[in-house]
């Protein structure tokens, strides 16, 4: 089991567009769903690809410390506990 957020990025134009709940038993923290304009079979394909690139950029960015600064893998982890705590 991940103890952790999760992106998940699903495939609007399939038949049967997965469901985050089928990976709740293997996920502890929030799970962030985007949803991805293609089929399954075409997520790397460019623009698709552009869409998911964004959501990851975003999200580096906005887990990144200020300039200057530096934290370790524990030390983010730690944080991002503490947050999940806090809002709970």
């Amino acid at each position: 089991r991940f103890d952790g957020d999760m992106l998940l990025f699903v495939a609007t134009q399939d038949d049967a567009p997965q469901s985050a709940d089928s990976w709740r038993p293997y996920i502890s923290g929030k799970i962030a769903v985007h949803e991805v304009d293609c089929e399954h079979v075409h997520m790397m394909q460019p623009v698709p690809l552009a869409t998911i690139g964004r959501v990851l950029a975003h999200e580096l960015d906005r887990q990144s410390p200020p300039a200057g600064q530096s934290r370790t893998f524990k030390q983010a982890n730690d944080d991002r506990r503490s947050k999940s705590e806090s809002s709970s």
